[in-house]
């Protein structure tokens, strides 16, 4: 993978992160909370709201995200960097 995609990954992910712990704390979770709603362990939520592009971050799925969102009660366009 060049240099400058992992770059683009790794600020995406960052930014991600900040963007998730942001509205996870609005509205009023846990870290647990959150993992546990969505199906995946605290761990690996945790290293996506640390936003390191890691095995955790690169196989989120589409549907995780959806779950996510609908359990913090954010639209995906919130969380999403790019927009």
């Amino acid at each position: 993978m060049a240099r400058e995609s992992i770059d683009e990954w790794s600020a995406f992910s960052e930014q991600l992160g900040r963007r998730l712990a942001h509205a996870r704390a609005e509205a009023g979770y846990s870290q647990e909370d959150v993992a546990r709603a969505i199906g995946v362990t605290t761990a690996r939520y945790r290293t996506l709201e640390e936003g390191v592009w890691t095995e955790a971050t690169r196989g989120l799925r589409l549907d995780t995200v959806v779950l996510l969102c609908r359990f913090i009660g954010v639209p995906a366009g919130d969380l999403i960097p790019g927009r």
